[in-house]
């Protein structure tokens, strides 16, 4: 038999788990229309789809990469406005798909362009032409953390 440490405990983790998500507050929020966010997202893959068929991979990559720029501060700013696991979760989860698929977008391609062929993932084929919708979706998914929940940290700088 070993001998049970003082600092152990008998309870149950699972116990503490349900203890610690009835402490957690349940943050307020606010009604939104979704419709906006929908609007916004089919002005951009209009945008970027439009500017791929018109003058190619380069700008559609650029578009993309304005896109992915103002996802970043998006997320900088709801982690910095929010202390909701959900919503710092979620941005971060946004950022970092939506950077994975733009690295897809930019190195397949440049590779097309250069050479006519896919570097990344070769045997899908469309997935270059699909990494701008994940983009739109990190955006989208930002736009609708923003909306529906209310900033609830409240930083010293703010004040001055």
């Amino acid at each position: 038999m070993i001998p049970m440490m003082d600092d152990e405990r008998d309870e149950n983790p699972d116990e503490d788990h349900r203890r610690h998500l009835d402490a957690v507050e349940v943050p307020e929020k606010r009604y939104f229309n979704p419709l906006s966010t929908y609007m916004k997202m089919i002005a951009m893959i209009v945008v970027g789809y439009g500017s791929f068929y018109i003058f190619g991979y380069p700008a559609l990559i650029t578009i993309i990469l304005f896109f992915l720029v103002s996802l970043g501060q998006e997320t900088f700013q709801i982690l910095k406005r929010y202390s909701y696991p959900l919503a710092r979760r979620g941005a971060i989860f946004n950022l970092v798909q939506s950077t994975v698929a733009f690295i897809i977008l930019a190195i397949n391609g440049f590779w097309i362009n250069q050479y006519n062929q896919i570097l990344i993932f070769p045997q899908i084929e469309n997935l270059t032409l699909l990494c701008p919708l994940f983009v739109v979706m990190g955006v989208f998914g930002n736009g609708n953390i923003i909306r529906m929940f209310r900033p609830d940290v409240v930083r010293e700088e703010s004040l001055m």
